[in-house]
């Protein structure tokens, strides 16, 4: 009764698997044809010059959000440790 979102998280894990599976796929066909090296070449031939600004906005946006999550573990984490720190005990 309490695993019922087992099978959904493993299914959007799944899709989300394909779906980047299919998106390197397409960016290395795409690198192929253009003949071009990086991400702002291929969306400068393909979108114009709005696609470099597109494209360093969602680079800034996972690095943000990536930089947010490893602040997150590591004030947790830290806490945990200065809290042990403090009182001798074993903290699990």
């Amino acid at each position: 009764m309490y695993n019922y979102g087992i099978p959904l998280g493993v299914a959007l894990i799944i899709l989300v698997a394909v779906i980047s599976l299919l998106s390197v796929m397409l960016l290395l066909k795409s690198k192929e044809l253009c003949k071009q090296e990086s991400y702002y070449e291929i969306g400068y031939i393909v979108m114009g010059r709005n696609a470099i600004l597109l494209i360093s906005a969602a680079i800034i946006c996972q690095l943000f959000g990536i930089i947010v999550v490893y602040y997150i573990v590591f004030a947790d984490t830290l806490s945990l440790l200065v809290k042990q720190a403090i009182t001798g005990t074993q903290i699990i």
